[in-house]
């Protein structure tokens, strides 16, 4: 469509390429010209690249409405209200329109587009204008703004006499001219009669011919029927290609959502803590029994009792505290406690060269430095199996690593056993390991185990 205003044409609703960085501009836009030769073009470059709008033929000299706009809205959805239930949207970003965000549409069409467009171009703000009639302007800032292009035009006559803009990049937004078509000529009476004789005599040599092929317009309609199961078939691609795209999100989504539900885990010292609060809690010795063994996990921490003597009876099993039945004759008891840890969103995120120098560092200097500390070779979290392409069902889809997980131990048996597992337990933050179970020896050992994991970025 192409529109007059303050004597200047201008062309709306056109279609638009991006051409990337070829070489020349004048070389692109012949080559654009002869690919559709029925269309006026105009091609605009900006840092190197370039773009190409296409609109019907013209023979007088007009503008891209699209680009004129650019020098006034860098950025943003644009509506133009054209009268008579009409409207031009365009969408600018750097002041160039985006592909395939150029159009004129009717007044009921207007709202579900913008709708659509502001879905795809989230968070851009949104220009009303009329054509003619001027309204109160309002600030930029993702809120409407009232204007019309009546004053945007008379701006641009304003920075062209200001010399603020050069006569060469409004020259670089005018459509190639097509000369008018011959067709629309009037043709004279003897070449129309001679045209007619011409026909009347190749409809009369079909005919006859046609009378004796009738095989032809059988094979034509077999012709016609295996194009109708071709589309047909094609059709059922493109679902299968929907349904492709939709299960590929599902995908995405569900990955994303196992990584986060691996970045979330127990406080780093929240299993230390509780075995500390429960060690200095219970006595050594209770009802002639004392404890023989603390073992904590992140669900519980099981204390074993054992009997200190001939003078220990089975029932004085029932004084100690959290005590497991049935009682044992045995004279051994265990308590359980039930922990409840509380759970943090950590950050352990590493690729795989990260990785590699994490494993070198604890199984080197760290290791050096904490004698009993050992740590195992990682394992890989697969992601669940992409499905196939709709286009190729036999094709394999490469598999994805969600995160790595491996196994650290640490034994401590010197006298000072308990003093230097808590100085280690401070380091389990910094060092990105998770302390899982602990395995306590009053005035023996403590032996502390579990595990690290490092989720791919």
């Amino acid at each position: 469509m192409v529109l007059t205003l303050q004597g200047m044409n201008l062309a709306l609703g056109m279609e638009w390429q991006w051409m990337g960085q070829p070489d020349g501009l004048k070389r692109v836009h012949q080559r654009v010209l002869k690919r559709h030769s029925h269309m006026s073009a105009v091609a605009y470059t900006h840092q190197g690249d370039v773009w190409v709008g296409l609109h019907p033929p013209v023979q007088t000299k007009v503008h891209a409405g699209a680009l004129v706009l650019g020098l006034f809205y860098p950025l943003g959805m644009v509506s133009v209200d054209l009268g008579q239930g009409e409207f031009w949207l365009c969408a600018l970003k750097e002041g160039l329109p985006v592909v395939g965000f150029d159009a004129v549409v009717s007044a009921t069409d207007a709202e579900p587009t913008l709708k659509a467009w502001r879905e795809s171009l989230e968070g851009w703000p949104c220009i009303r204008l009329s054509w003619l009639h001027d309204g109160e302007s309002v600030d930029v800032q993702g809120d409407p703004v009232q204007g019309s292009m009546h004053r945007v035009l008379l701006g641009l006559k304003a920075m062209h006499k200001s010399h603020a803009l050069t006569g060469h990049p409004l020259q670089s937004f005018v459509l190639s001219k097509k000369r008018e078509s011959t067709w629309h000529k009037p043709v004279p009476w003897s070449r129309l009669a001679l045209w007619l004789t011409l026909a009347l005599a190749v409809f009369v040599a079909l005919f006859l011919w046609g009378q004796g092929r009738w095989q032809l317009f059988t094979q034509a309609q077999a012709l016609r029927e295996a194009a109708h199961d071709r589309l047909q078939g094609l059709a059922k691609l493109a679902q299968l290609e929907q349904q492709q795209a939709q299960a590929e999100h599902q995908w995405v989504l569900g990955v994303n959502a196992q990584k986060d539900q691996l970045l979330r885990q127990p406080e780093p010292l929240a299993l230390w803590s509780a075995f500390d609060h429960i060690r200095h809690a219970l006595p050594l010795s209770l009802a002639g029994y004392r404890v023989s063994l603390i073992a904590c996990t992140l669900e519980d921490c099981v204390v074993s009792w054992v009997g200190e003597g001939v003078n220990s009876r089975t029932q004085d099993q029932l004084r100690l505290p959290f005590v497991q039945k049935p009682l044992s004759a045995d004279l051994k008891a265990t308590s359980r406690l039930v922990l409840n840890l509380p759970i943090v969103a950590t950050t352990a995120r590493a690729d795989s060269v990260q990785l590699a120098d994490w494993l070198l560092y604890s199984k080197g200097d760290f290791a050096r430095h904490h004698l009993g500390f050992t740590v195992e070779e990682p394992r890989a979290i697969l992601a669940p199996p992409r499905l196939p392409l709709a286009s190729s069902p036999s094709s394999v889809t490469p598999t994805e690593i969600l995160a790595h997980r491996g196994a650290w131990r640490m034994h401590f048996a010197a006298k000072t056993h308990l003093l230097d597992a808590a100085q280690f337990a401070q380091l389990l933050q910094p060092h990105s390991l998770l302390l899982t179970s602990i395995q306590y020896v009053p005035q023996q050992s403590i032996e502390m185990r579990g595990e690290y994991l490092f989720v791919q970025p």
